[in-house]
C-alpha cells in the first residue's frame, strides 16, 4: 500500500491521506493537550482507525496505540538506541525526521516513509498489520520522534 500526505503536520489541522491516485484514504488529525500529544487516523466513515497518546509521565518518551479501538501496545524508546520498539509485535522503528524511517521485524522491512516530491510518502510492504504499520509510521513522523 502506497500513501502521500502532501501537506506538513500541524496540530489541531485535519488533513487527507491520499493515495496514488489522489482518492482520500485517511484523515489525518492531531491534537496537544496539557498531558501530551495525541494522534487520530480516520477512516473516511470517521471512525478512528488508528490512535496514539503520549504517555504521560514516563522515563522514556512513550506512546499507547490502538487499531480501532483495540489496544496494540506500547511505542517506547531504546535505552541504548535510536530507535523505539513496539514489543508486542516485535518491531523496532527507525530513522531520522530528513530521510524518513522504517519499521523492522527482525531484519525485514515491513514500512517505511521518506518525503518526496508529493509530500511524505508512506509504503506499507507487508498485509499483515497494514493499519498498525501504517500508525506507527505516522506517530514517528507527526510526533517527531526522529528530529535530526
Amino acid at each position: 500500500m502506497d500513501l502521500y500526505l502532501k501537506e506538513p503536520f500541524s496540530w489541531g489541522r485535519s488533513l487527507p491521506l491520499l493515495e496514488p491516485d489522489g482518492r482520500t484514504r485517511y484523515l489525518v488529525f492531531g491534537d496537544a493537550f496539557r498531558l501530551g500529544k495525541r494522534l487520530y487516523v480516520r477512516d473516511l466513515a470517521q471512525r478512528d482507525m488508528f490512535y496514539a497518546r503520549q504517555i504521560i509521565p514516563a522515563v522514556l518518551p512513550a506512546f499507547s496505540l490502538e487499531v480501532y479501538g483495540k489496544p496494540i501496545g506500547d511505542l517506547v524508546r531504546s535505552r541504548t538506541e535510536d530507535s523505539y520498539r513496539l514489543e508486542s509485535l516485535s518491531w523496532t522503528v527507525t530513522g531520522t525526521r530528513r530521510a524518513g524511517c522504517a519499521i523492522r521485524q527482525g531484519q525485514r522491512v515491513i514500512a517505511d516513509c521518506a518525503p518526496d516530491p508529493e509530500g511524505l510518502h508512506l509504503r506499507i510492504l507487508t498485509p499483515e498489520r497494514d493499519k498498525a504499520a501504517l500508525g506507527v509510521l505516522l506517530t514517528a513522523y507527526c510526533m517527531e520522534l526522529f528530529r535530526s
